[in-house]
């Protein structure tokens, strides 16, 4: 085989595997998580839903809008955040493609609304070419009075049409 011919069936091949990956435009994530929270000296528990949707903007960036149900005994909140997502790979079946994502937004509860931020990581590891079991560790902060602030640890899925 000459090198000619070599070279061009690499490029295609990979020009086709970047066209794949830009097949999906968006994505749909969910994720249940367990989130020990401090306060006042205070250790308290919470549990958390968490739905956002992507828009990518690249194969490997995407824009994210998300809502959030904080839930515990005396505590309750929903939140809407606005974000970002960047992969560092783009995921095909049985890969384990690792994240860094953030995100500023809202936080209401029955007597307020505050500021909301968030930054964190993980592992998106795909049980198929659009679908990915996703384990992720975030921190956050809330601008409340007294300010709160904590450790997600999230699972989830993730999946991209």
């Amino acid at each position: 085989m000459n090198k000619p011919a070599l070279l061009l069936g690499m490029a295609i091949a990979m020009a086709a595997g970047q066209a794949m990956a830009q097949t999906y435009r968006h994505e749909l994530s969910a994720f249940g998580s367990w989130t020990r929270m401090k306060q006042s000296g205070e250790a308290v528990n919470v549990n958390i839903l968490d739905v956002d949707y992507g828009y990518y903007f690249t194969p490997r960036t995407v824009g994210t809008l998300g809502i959030s149900r904080f839930s515990s005994d005396g505590i309750g909140s929903t939140d809407v955040t606005l974000g970002g997502k960047y992969y560092f790979g783009v995921g095909r079946r049985d890969s384990i493609v690792p994240y860094v994502a953030g995100g500023l937004g809202t936080t209401k509860t029955a007597a307020e609304r505050a500021r909301r931020w968030e930054l964190g990581g993980g592992f998106a590891y795909f049980v198929t070419e659009s679908t990915s079991f996703d384990i992720g560790f975030d921190w956050f902060g809330i601008k409340t009075s007294p300010s709160r602030s904590g450790t997600i640890i999230g699972v989830g899925f993730t999946t991209r049409f």
